[in-house]
C-alpha cells in the first residue's frame, strides 16, 4: 500500500512538473512588465497599473483581446511593507459557449501592447481595502482561451507603491 501511495504521489508530481514546464516554455513569446499609472502616493481607490505585453518573437504574436473579468486572466500579489501578503483570488475558468468569436490584438516584432488595470476596483469587488502604507505589487497574466494566440502563465516584475 505504501508503494502504491508513493508511486501515485510521484506520478502526480511528475505530471505537474511537466505541465508547468509546458507553460514556462511558452513565456519566450512575450514578457510582462508593469509600472504604475500613478507616480506619487495614491488613495486606496486610485491604484492603476499599466501591464505591458512585450513581443519577444521575430514575428507578430496574437494576444486574446479579452481581459475581463480580471480575476480570470490576472492574479495579483500585493505585499505590505511588513511582509504580509494580500492576494485577491484570481485564475479561473469561463464557458464562452460554442458560438463565441474571439478577437485578438496583434503585437508586431519588438513592439508591445499596454493594458491599464484598475487594481482598486478589483480589490473593492472582493471586499479588500488597503490601509495607508508602503506596498509592492506583481501580477501574473494567464490565458488558456482562443486559437493561435499566446497561452500560458506570464509573471511580471514587482513594483513599489504607497497608499496615503
Amino acid at each position: 500500500m505504501k508503494k502504491m501511495i508513493v508511486l501515485l504521489a510521484f506520478t502526480v508530481l511528475s505530471f505537474s512538473s511537466f505541465a508547468q514546464n509546458s507553460l514556462t516554455n511558452k513565456t519566450s513569446q512575450i514578457s510582462l512588465t508593469i509600472d504604475s499609472e500613478n507616480k506619487n502616493a495614491v488613495k486606496s481607490d486610485g491604484l492603476l497599473i499599466k501591464a505591458h505585453f512585450n513581443n519577444l518573437r521575430n514575428e507578430t504574436v496574437k494576444l486574446l483581446d479579452l481581459f475581463d473579468p480580471e480575476g480570470i486572466f490576472f492574479s495579483i500579489t500585493i505585499t505590505k511593507e511588513d511582509g504580509n501578503i494580500i492576494s485577491p483570488s484570481g485564475a479561473g475558468k469561463m464557458d464562452f459557449g460554442k458560438a463565441n468569436k474571439f478577437k485578438y490584438i496583434e503585437i508586431s516584432q519588438s513592439s508591445s501592447y499596454t493594458k491599464v488595470l484598475n487594481i482598486s476596483a478589483t480589490l473593492k469587488k472582493q471586499g479588500i481595502s488597503l490601509a495607508p502604507g508602503k506596498y509592492k505589487i506583481k501580477i501574473s497574466y494567464h490565458n488558456q482561451y482562443g486559437s493561435d494566440c499566446i497561452k500560458g502563465w506570464f509573471n511580471s516584475n514587482e513594483i513599489p507603491f504607497v497608499i496615503n
